[in-house]
């Protein structure tokens, strides 16, 4: 009676509503309401500090998310068992090989209490951090002890992105960030896992370092909003560097990457190893169209090519699509509880250039289901 009546769960539809206009606001950037979505989902998953968007991973509860509306729609995705998956959460990258996130490791350790998260995640944001790079030496092996005690120094590395407007929290806090950095370190500070290689160049990095090393055999310091150089002491010593500065500049290298330099009387050393930056690798390119396939990334791509003849090169086949008009149909059917599709693209003139086929897959098989792949197999064809 109440179905026939439009009776509908009160609680559905304000989660459908928020998931609606979440949505629309979302899908319209350039609007008022679309930018401030974005700004406010951007600082909210910033403000959390987690390497998974908020809206994908609803299950994981963040007692230290301070924003009411993205809290409701977190319960009710969870409710339902959805999420949201958008082309640009907001997550902050990581910077290195080997970093995590400091939320993702503290929320996975089950050692704190929801007040006691809130109180390390101001200590975090009072540190303007996101990774454990962020506060950890440049040299990849030990963390910034005066980052640990929460008192950052001249040669602690320093946030260039967006900031936290975080007073300094109480001593009581930092008494639990100093616990919660066991989770990554030792008593000694050392880090349990070793930071890798740098993923971005210098100037793309999320935070501003005290010393760069470029392989000019150059030591570049940042002092006064300048890099300023100094020379090697001796070629063999590539460790030692001149007290004083022969150069400076506004910019650095493009090959420059950070390090950790301490000063002593006479000279300039960089300490522990140099992590340079990670050179991605040469992109293999595929010999023939049916290697492309086999390289697609993604395997529900691959399956929408099962079966794939074609009548002509694909380079034969671009050029008579580019300048002809063509004809393209797609079709589906179930039976049985089985589905499959095809699809064939044709000259105007009625010869064939490509054909295909295939199974489809999925609970709940329909001839809708099947001709909906066919379409989709065809259309990823031309893109």
């Amino acid at each position: 009676m109440l179905g026939r009546a439009s009776f509908r769960h009160l609680y559905s539809e304000q989660g459908v509503g928020q998931i609606q206009l979440t949505l629309k606001h979302w899908r319209t950037p350039t609007t008022q309401a679309g930018r401030l979505t974005r700004i406010a989902l951007h600082w909210t998953q910033f403000a959390v500090g987690t390497g998974t968007s908020l809206l994908t991973d609803v299950s994981t509860k963040l007692p230290h998310r301070e924003v009411k509306w993205f809290a409701l729609l977190r319960q009710y995705l969870n409710h339902i068992g959805g999420s949201i998956e958008l082309e640009d959460p907001g997550i902050p990258p990581i910077q290195r090989v080997n970093d995590a996130y400091i939320m993702d490791m503290v929320l996975a350790s089950d050692k704190f209490k929801p007040a006691q998260i809130r109180q390390i995640n101001y200590c975090r944001m009072y540190l303007q951090a996101v990774t454990i790079s962020d506060i950890s030496r440049a040299n990849g092996m030990e963390l910034d002890l005066p980052m640990r005690r929460g008192q950052p120094s001249p040669q602690s590395s320093t946030s260039r992105w967006h900031r936290f407007n975080q007073a300094r929290p109480p001593q009581i806090a930092w008494t639990l960030w100093q616990k919660a950095c066991l989770l990554w370190s030792d008593t000694t500070s050392q880090l349990s896992r070793q930071l890798g290689k740098w993923l971005y160049p210098a100037h793309e990095l999320r935070r501003q370092w005290h010393a760069y090393y470029a392989p000019d055999d150059r030591l570049y310091i940042f002092q006064d909003n300048r890099y300023n150089h100094h020379l090697p002491i001796e070629l063999e010593l590539e460790s030692e560097f001149d007290l004083n500065a022969n150069d400076s500049d506004l910019v650095l290298p493009l090959e420059a990457f950070p390090v950790s330099a301490e000063a002593t009387k006479e000279f300039w050393e960089i300490v522990g190893i140099r992590c340079h930056i990670l050179t991605p690798a040469d992109p293999i390119v595929p010999g023939s169209f049916q290697a492309f396939l086999q390289s697609l990334v993604e395997p529900w791509e691959a399956a929408l090519f099962h079966t794939i003849e074609l009548r002509y090169s694909p380079h034969e086949i671009v050029r008579y699509l580019a300048k002809e008009t063509f004809l393209g149909v797609s079709d589906g059917a179930e039976k049985y509880k089985c589905a499959a599709f095809g699809w064939m693209i044709s000259r105007s003139n009625g010869h064939r250039l490509v054909r295909c086929a295939g199974p489809v897959y999925g609970a709940n098989l329909s001839s809708f289901r099947a001709e909906g792949y066919g379409f989709l197999s065809m259309l990823r064809f031309f893109l």
